[in-house]
C-alpha cells in the first residue's frame, strides 16, 4: 500500500507540472519553437548534471558489487526490450512505429523510479537506480538516436557517445570509482541545475500535449495497447529472464521497477529534436503514466508471487 501511495503522489506531482505546460502553451508563453529549444537545453545541458551528481557517493565494496549486478541486469533489460519491440510493435496506420518503440524501451525511470527506490531503500536504492539510468543513457544516445533519426551509421552511433549526457555519465562513474568528491562550491550549483530536470521535462511534455486533441487521445485504442506492452509485458519479460540468474534482490528490484515505469519524456524530447511525431509521443507518456498508478503496484505483487512460486 505504501508503494501505491508513493506512486500516486509522484504521478500527481508530475501531472500538475504537465498541466501547467499545457496552460503556458495555450497562453502563448511557450511557443512551438521555444519548446524545441527547451527540449535541447534539457537534453544537452540539464540532464547531464543530474546524472553526474548522483554519483557523488562514498565508494564501498558492497556498492561496487551492487553496481556491477545492476549494470548487467540493466543491459539485459534493454536488450530484451529492444529485441521484443521489433516483433510485438508493428506498423499500423499513420502511427509512428519508431516513436512507439522508443516510448516502450525508455521509461520515466528518473522521476518515478528514483523516488520509489528512495522511499523503499533509501540512498542505496537511489544509487542503484542511477546505475540503471547510466545504461539507459548509453542506449538512448546510441540505439535510441539511431532509431528515431533513422541514421544507422556505426560511426554516427560512436559520435553520439560523445554527447553531453554520455560524458556526464562517464565522468560520474570515474569520480565514483576514483573516489573523487567535488567541493560543495562546485557540487551545489550542479545539483541545482540537475534539479531543473523534472519540471523542465514535464513543461516541455505539457506544451507538446497542448498541440493535440486530448479527447481524441483518450479514445485511441492503439495507445492503450502500446502502454500495456510498456507497463506489463516489459517488466514481466525481464523478470522471467533475470530471475534464474539469482542476482541480489535490490539490484533485481531496481531494474524491475525501471522496466515497469511508464513511458518517459525521452520520446517527446527526441521527437522534437529529430522532427518526429512529438504529439503522439506525449500522448503515450500521458496515458501510460495514468495507467501506471495501477500497474506498478500490481506488477510488484506479481513479481513477489512468481518469486514464491518459482
Amino acid at each position: 500500500m505504501d508503494l501505491a501511495l508513493i506512486s500516486l503522489e509522484k504521478i500527481v506531482e508530475m501531472f500538475l507540472i504537465l498541466v501547467l505546460g499545457v496552460v503556458l502553451y495555450r497562453c502563448g508563453l511557450i511557443t512551438s519553437e521555444m519548446n524545441r529549444g527547451l527540449s535541447n537545453l534539457l537534453l544537452m545541458f540539464v540532464a547531464p548534471f543530474l546524472v553526474f551528481v548522483s554519483y557523488q557517493m562514498d565508494f564501498t565494496t558492497q556498492l561496487m558489487s551492487g553496481w556491477i549486478q545492476t549494470f548487467l541486469l540493466s543491459v539485459l533489460s534493454f536488450l530484451l526490450t529492444i529485441f521484443m519491440t521489433r516483433f510485438v510493435i508493428r506498423k499500423s496506420g499513420n502511427y509512428d512505429r519508431e516513436i512507439e518503440r522508443i516510448c516502450v524501451i525508455y521509461s520515466n525511470c528518473g522521476y518515478i523510479g528514483l523516488p520509489l527506490l528512495n522511499a523503499l531503500f533509501g540512498q542505496q536504492g537511489v544509487f542503484y537506480m542511477t546505475v540503471y539510468m547510466t545504461v539507459f543513457n548509453l542506449f538512448t544516445w546510441t540505439q535510441g538516436v539511431s532509431l528515431v533519426s533513422g541514421n544507422k551509421n556505426f560511426r554516427q552511433a560512436v559520435r553520439n557517445l560523445f554527447s553531453p549526457m554520455v560524458i556526464g555519465v562517464l565522468l560520474g562513474v570515474i569520480c565514483f570509482f576514483g573516489r573523487i568528491h567535488l567541493p560543495d562550491i562546485l557540487l551545489n550549483p550542479m545539483c541545482a541545475i540537475g534539479d531543473m530536470n523534472t519540471p523542465l521535462a514535464m513543461l516541455v511534455a505539457g506544451a507538446s500535449l497542448a498541440e493535440t486533441d486530448i479527447k481524441k487521445m483518450l479514445i485511441k485504442v492503439r495507445i492503450y495497447w502500446i502502454s500495456l506492452i510498456k507497463l506489463i509485458l516489459c517488466p514481466l519479460l525481464f523478470f522471467l529472464a533475470a530471475f534464474w540468474f539469482r542476482f541480489e534482490e535490490l539490484p533485481l528490484m531496481t531494474v524491475f521497477l525501471g522496466a515497469a515505469c511508464p513511458a518517459g519524456t525521452t520520446g517527446t524530447l527526441f521527437a522534437l529534436r529529430y522532427h518526429r511525431d512529438n504529439v503522439y509521443a506525449t500522448e503515450l507518456l500521458a496515458v501510460s503514466t495514468i495507467l501506471s498508478i495501477l500497474t506498478i503496484p500490481m506488477m510488484i505483487l506479481v513479481k513477489n508471487f512468481l518469486q514464491g512460486f518459482l
